[in-house]
């Protein structure tokens, strides 16, 4: 999640310095299947099962961001750009978030 706040970060102050906002794809520029996820997941937990399925009309391969804008303008390069660490901070996160909702009520 770090990268993401240091985008949000730096992208505050380039709307600050400039007294212009913009639009940008934030991202890694790489391209992950849903198998690929699948594939991560399965390893880290052997419980997890994979149901293959045919792909729906309008399903589409593979999504990734374009990142060549952002690029230019915030020269800001991710620490964090492998998907398994990435899957571990969401899980992590998720689990945080859970939690809360429970201490909360």
């Amino acid at each position: 999640m770090s990268d993401l706040s240091n985008i949000h970060i730096k992208t505050l102050k380039y709307i600050n310095k400039n007294s212009k906002s913009l639009i940008l794809n934030c991202g890694y520029g790489k391209p992950y299947s849903v198998l690929d996820i699948a594939n991560i997941l399965k390893r880290k937990n052997n419980n997890t099962q994979i149901n293959y399925k045919n792909r729906r009309p309008g399903d589409i391969a593979k999504v990734y961001s374009n990142t060549k804008k952002f690029d230019k303008i915030l020269r800001l390069k991710p620490k964090y750009d492998k998907l398994e660490y990435i899957l571990d901070s969401a899980y992590r996160w998720e689990k945080i978030i859970k939690k809360f909702k429970t201490l909360k009520r």
